[in-house]
């Protein structure tokens, strides 16, 4: 019998703080509390962006560069210094990588937020 070493490539999932002190496995959130994190978090990239931009003065785009700067720097660096967003600190919820039970790291966070500008863009 073999046993196969999880996959760490998968993508980070929400959690309950309070789960993650219980321990495995890892329920994932309710959908109410994500939604209301997501909308916390884009209501502060976008209070931060309109002070800024309107303190130095700039134009759309570079307004847009902005927001991306700031959205990046939100939720990359601090989702994986603090384990969630300012949004999710809030709401009580952590990401985690459900196979390793985790945080996930630089990388992930990384392709999460490039997957999600994309969608962004896109649609």
């Amino acid at each position: 019998m073999t046993t196969e070493a999880p996959d760490e490539t998968l993508l980070p999932e929400l959690v309950r703080r309070r789960d993650l002190r219980a321990g495995a496995p890892y329920p994932s959130a309710p959908a109410v509390l994500g939604v209301l994190a997501l909308l916390t978090d884009v209501a502060l990239h976008l209070t931060t962006t309109l002070v800024i931009a309107t303190r130095f003065g700039l134009s759309f785009w570079p307004g847009v560069a902005v927001y991306a700067v700031i959205s990046l720097t939100h939720r990359v660096l601090l989702r994986r210094w603090w384990g969630a967003t300012l949004g999710g600190l809030l709401c009580g919820l952590r990401f985690v990588v459900e196979a390793t039970g985790r945080p996930p790291t630089l990388g992930q966070l990384a392709k999460v937020w490039l997957l999600t500008a994309v969608l962004a863009v896109s649609t």
